[in-house]
């Protein structure tokens, strides 16, 4: 690792990891404020003792590998939402607008609607009928399923 003096996104990024419920701005009423990368504020109560500057970078130090590590997990399942899968010639995408599209779309089945066009979060227009639904949507949720299975 080589030795920087940490952004305020860097910061932001590993305070965010430490203490999830922390609120982080240029505010006075916010938890933490960061400037150039060093605190300029602490809210006790919420957090314990302010630590000392070397204390606060050695924190910085050991939470930096396991923010990196979620960062890139989170990249990684972002592209993975954006390749999305393959379904009658068709590249859908899985994003939660796209799911949520296809829970219109059921309600629109249950209705009574016989077919429709779908349009996706990539712009792909992808026409289908109630009967071939299902087969979409199982596709679909099992494929999204798998990029959070990690997830806790």
């Amino acid at each position: 690792m080589t030795n920087k003096i940490p952004t305020d996104l860097d910061v932001f990024l590993i305070l965010r990891y430490l203490h999830p419920d922390i609120y982080i701005s240029p505010d006075d009423d916010s938890d933490v404020q960061i400037v150039n990368g060093t605190l300029q504020g602490w809210n006790e109560e919420k957090l314990g003792p302010r630590p000392s500057q070397a204390e606060f970078v050695a924190l910085l130090l050991d939470a930096a590998p396991a923010v990196l590590a979620q960062v890139a997990a989170t990249e990684q399942r972002t592209a993975a939402q954006d390749a999305g899968i393959q379904w009658n010639g068709h590249t859908i995408p899985l994003h939660r607008d796209d799911a949520l599209t296809l829970l219109q779309v059921k309600a629109a089945f249950e209705l009574g609607e016989t077919q429709t066009v779908i349009e996706f979060s990539n712009s792909e227009k992808v026409p289908v009928t109630a009967e071939q639904f299902a087969s979409l949507a199982m596709a679909f949720s099992a494929a999204r399923n798998s990029l959070f299975q990690d997830v806790e």
